[in-house]
């Protein structure tokens, strides 16, 4: 009998491959070193969605502002609650609080809570003003607006979206 997990495959995916001992993961084929830093956040959803979902760029882009939009509005009551808890037990009531939307498909409403909820328990939490999303902004953009509460700087944006593209499968 042999110890730990070599060779036992938990599950098979097309998404991902480890290639453990070379130390190489490949999303879709393509090795990750080659996707971090050249994809936008909407790119990479596209990218990793494709086999369910056939939206362009722009309609992922327009999806996720709108996701925020409606994601801040249904949330926005819990905020305070939410901001006197850990921040993964914040996100956890907040997100409670989602509701589906005939507008915006479940997948776009999640993923655009997410920054919205934990930029401004953050902001609650170090006693600043919560910050809606702009309509207007990509999503990492928008992100560290609300979380900062100013424009971020271009080097902001492309670290976090280099970090979020290793991490999104």
């Amino acid at each position: 009998m042999k110890n730990g997990l070599d060779d036992m495959v938990v599950a098979e995916t097309r998404l991902v491959h480890i290639d453990g001992s070379q130390g190489h993961l490949f999303l879709r084929g393509i090795p990750l070193e080659q996707l971090a830093g050249d994809m936008s956040f909407e790119n990479m959803l596209q990218f990793l969605w494709q086999d369910f979902c056939s939206d362009s760029v722009e309609e992922i882009s327009h999806l996720l502002s709108k996701a925020r939009q409606i994601s801040f509005a249904q949330v926005q009551p819990l905020l305070s609650l939410a901001a006197k808890k850990p921040v993964i037990e914040g996100l956890r009531l907040s997100l409670s609080g989602l509701q589906e939307h005939s507008d915006i498909p479940s997948s776009y409403l999640l993923t655009g809570a997410f920054p919205v909820i934990l930029a401004n328990l953050i902001r609650l939490q170090e006693g600043q003003k919560i910050i809606p999303p702009s309509p207007q902004m990509p999503h990492v953009t928008d992100f560290l607006r609300m979380w900062q509460g100013k424009i971020p700087q271009e080097s902001e944006i492309k670290a976090l979206t280099t970090y979020l593209t290793t991490v999104a499968e």
